[in-house]
């Protein structure tokens, strides 16, 4: 028979592993602290998360910075019991502030990337993933700003915050996604705009950029 399914799994796996997951919401999030709530929950989470930052040779850059996101979340808004988990981990998230997938690829691959490198192959895509590593470390490093942030950040009404759909986590990836869509929207504006200026139709005129008409 197949092994059982850890509630943590069941909820992070989508999150994490699938690569096609580049937005996270607040309520995502939050949903996530709450069931560290849970002992024995909150030992699946964190078990989840070392796999990942323990082992970043077999996953995607985009999972491990998801991980150190949702890792970073729980530190604030999760049970008592995430900051000893953290504190468990922390020199994995070290390591992570010097990630870098040209190397990673290289320990991975062998001969195959030596040669790769040599053709002037390969990209580093793990700035991302090094941000997100130092972002858990501030926290980490120092045990009475975290448990002043965590007070500040508790909720007055339950465990954790609600949330809501407002986006709490996005890839670089996306974000270029969107300013591209958000330029050639504006660029639309701007021609369909500058058309309805001018009164004889093609040959009429346009607007420049300082406002004058041509």
């Amino acid at each position: 028979p197949a092994p059982a399914v850890s509630k943590a799994e069941k909820e992070l796996g989508p999150l994490l592993l699938d690569d096609g997951c580049q937005v996270l919401s607040t309520f995502e999030l939050n949903k996530i602290a709450s069931l560290t709530y849970g002992e024995i929950v909150c030992d699946d989470i964190f078990e989840l998360i070392e796999k990942i930052v323990s082992q970043p040779l077999d996953f995607s850059p985009v999972t491990i910075q998801k991980t150190l996101v949702v890792m970073k979340h729980v530190l604030i808004y999760g049970s008592e019991k995430c900051v000893n988990s953290g504190y468990g981990i922390g020199k994995f998230v070290e390591g992570l502030m010097n990630f870098n997938t040209v190397l990673a690829a290289q320990q991975k691959q062998g001969a195959s990337a030596f040669f790769q490198r040599l053709q002037g192959g390969g990209v580093d895509r793990g700035g991302p993933v090094r941000d997100a590593a130092k972002a858990v470390h501030e926290l980490l490093k120092n045990i009475h700003e975290l448990q002043r942030i965590r007070n500040e950040s508790a909720s007055q009404n339950s465990l954790v915050p609600i949330g809501d759909d407002k986006v709490a986590f996005i890839t670089d990836d996306v974000r270029y996604f969107i300013l591209k869509k958000k330029i050639e929207q504006q660029a639309q504006i701007e021609i369909r705009s500058n058309l309805a200026k001018s009164e004889g139709g093609f040959g009429g005129g346009y607007m420049t950029k300082d406002g004058k008409s041509v």
